[in-house]
């Protein structure tokens, strides 16, 4: 007999976990904090409110968001969801990957001497941005976001030409306040709130670690073009700007 599942999370991880456990496993549901997607479906299967999770039986949940991974996981404990019915395989292995990534890169930098700031750009609560700072502490470490989810602007045009299935208020459950209360070297965190690139307006750095998270195709093009010819470069040595998978396109590292 199939478990009996759940899938918290219906964007990307969500989904990928989807596509990996739906022959081995029954589906039952995907849960969901935005609301908009309540009553949607995927591939046949209903988005819910987490609130449904306590009326149903089921046997284990899945933990689909790589960047809410804390969070959610946080939030069904005060639910009153058991630990041990939560499975964050796929989810835990891909963010600890990055981390262990990011400790060793910094080591390098910090090893030659590489001088630069860090950044962020698509923080959205801050879980990553914060192993950034605690792994570059003397560094300025510039948090680019909204810091209010997505609006209609930002994806209506990337609908039309497919590139992205999100909807408006995505991501919203943030706040710069919420971001900066983790970040262990808070002093040496500068926030740029709003769109990118507009946010990086009269900004002078050279960096040597950059993270694009930006979910979207055209703010992660503009980062892009942005960031690449401010990497600070040397002798035998390289920095890193690393991008996240969006809808449709493969995730990537552009060594420079």
């Amino acid at each position: 007999m199939k478990d009996k599942v759940i899938i918290f999370g219906a964007a990307g991880t969500g989904q990928k976990i989807y596509k990996q456990v739906k022959d081995k496993e029954d589906v039952l549901f995907f849960a969901e904090n935005n609301s908009k997607l309540w009553g949607t479906e995927i591939d046949g299967v209903k988005v819910i409110s987490p609130e449904k999770l306590l009326e149903l039986d089921f046997d284990f949940i899945h933990v689909g968001s790589m960047v809410g991974l804390a969070a959610i996981t946080k939030q069904l404990v005060e639910m009153g969801i058991p630990r041990y019915k939560m499975k964050n395989d796929l989810a835990l292995v891909q963010t600890r990957s990055r981390v262990l990534f990011l400790e060793d890169f910094a080591k390098l930098v910090y090893k030659r001497n590489l001088q630069g700031a860090v950044a962020e750009a698509g923080v959205y609560r801050g879980d990553y941005s914060k192993e950034i700072n605690r792994c570059f502490p003397d560094r300025t470490l510039y948090l680019f976001d909204t810091f209010e989810g997505f609006v209609d602007s930002d994806i209506s045009a990337e609908k039309k030409s497919s590139h992205t299935n999100a909807v408006a208020d995505y991501l919203k459950d943030t706040s710069e306040e919420l971001v900066l209360s983790q970040m262990p070297v808070r002093e040496n965190c500068v926030v740029r709130k709003g769109f990118f690139p507009d946010t990086a307006k009269g900004l002078d750095e050279t960096f040597v670690y950059v993270s694009l998270d930006m979910d979207l195709y055209k703010p992660t093009l503009e980062g892009l073009r942005y960031f690449y010819p401010r990497m600070r470069g040397g002798d035998n040595c390289y920095t890193r700007l690393l991008f996240r998978r969006i809808p449709k396109y493969q995730a990537g590292g552009v060594r420079v």
